[in-house]
């Protein structure tokens, strides 16, 4: 399931560019595998990659107030704006920014060696509410770029790193996944018990060195289409840079809801499913009319644990080990007149 569920975005990524797909822009992160320093004396890396490349099983854990400072390549910080961008620990803070950046400021220097010394310029305060997110700030050509976290909490860091704004006339390769509780863990930030060896940008970076997406793990517990549409109203009024959305429920709707709202047996038991299908149009619906790219996933595969339900009898007469097929000919037709750029 979970292979499945990270393959199936990464193959529908040229199927996507067939489509109406905006102008976006290279994406060019200039921190990428370079040294970082923390003002925390057991963090003083000299090299610590982990924030920047690679995969996300590695967390960096410490109480704030702190100090992180990333150096960048200034030969290629041309743009207008910088965008740092961080990940947290998904599963742990669920949507909520409980373990991530709350309130701080941005720093660069242009002399700066190290990440301490130097002259340093304040180039913006932020407050943040969500666990994954970006900021927007003003470039001088920084040798390096400091982030100060001022709320007193622990911090959970997966992923902190700088890119360069898009041009002018093009869209940053900005990535939502938007989803229930298994968008959360498959694309998830270390401590999961979830198949996500490395994140779906540094996939796409493996396979074409020059593309390196940014990730927003837009996932929620427990959540369901019908209500998802609401926060998502709300996600893109707080990041309307976001150019692919990459949505994901169905699982929840099957999950926690009766009857189910996409069926997991004969069509004869699908008096909810319109509720999911119309909650799944609007959200469609609602990306298109911000401009923003929407690829559905189409997940053929549920696992119902027995100590979900109680109460649960599975009547499907086709289970293999535990895994029930649900009954996708809503969805198909779904995807076929309202994205059929993502039909492999």
């Amino acid at each position: 399931m979970n292979r499945l569920f990270l393959f199936a975005f990464i193959w529908l990524l040229p199927l996507a560019i067939f489509a109406q797909v905006p102008d976006v822009a290279t994406n060019q992160c200039i921190s990428l595998d370079k040294p970082v320093y923390c003002n925390n004396p057991a963090l003083n890396w000299s090299q610590y990659a982990a924030l920047s490349d690679g995969d996300d099983e590695t967390v960096l854990e410490v109480a704030s107030p702190v100090t992180i400072a990333l150096q960048v390549d200034a030969q290629s910080s041309t743009a207008d704006s910088l965008i740092l961008h961080w990940r947290t620990q998904s599963w742990e803070n669920r949507d909520s920014n409980l373990a991530s950046l709350k309130h701080f400021e941005i720093y660069t220097s242009l002399n700066s060696t190290n990440g301490v010394d130097g002259d340093w310029v304040l180039m913006k305060e932020g407050f943040n509410t969500y666990k994954d997110n970006f900021i927007f700030f003003p470039n001088n050509q920084p040798k390096w770029v400091k982030i100060k976290e001022l709320e007193v909490d622990t911090l959970k860091l997966a992923r902190l790193e700088i890119f360069q704004q898009a041009p002018e006339g093009k869209k940053d390769d900005i990535w939502m996944f938007f989803g229930d509780s298994q968008t959360l863990l498959c694309m998830g930030a270390g401590r999961t018990t979830y198949e996500a060896p490395t994140r779906f940008g540094n996939q796409i970076h493996n396979q074409n060195p020059c593309y390196y997406p940014m990730i927003i793990n837009g996932g929620f517990g427990g959540e369901r289409a019908v209500d998802a549409v609401t926060r998502l109203e709300k996600i893109l009024d707080d990041m309307p840079q976001i150019s692919f959305m990459a949505c994901a429920y169905g699982i929840n709707d099957v999950m926690y809801s009766f009857p189910p709202l996409v069926p997991y047996d004969d069509p004869i038991n699908d008096n909810a499913t319109e509720l999911f299908l119309d909650a799944y149009i609007e959200i469609l619906n609602i990306c298109k009319a911000r401009d923003v790219f929407p690829i559905p996933a189409r997940i053929p595969w549920i696992h119902f644990p027995n100590h979900y339900f109680k109460d649960y009898t599975d009547t499907t007469a086709d289970k293999t080990n535990g895994i029930t097929p649900i009954n996708l000919n809503e969805i198909d037709t779904l995807i076929k007149i309202h994205a059929p750029y993502a039909i492999d």
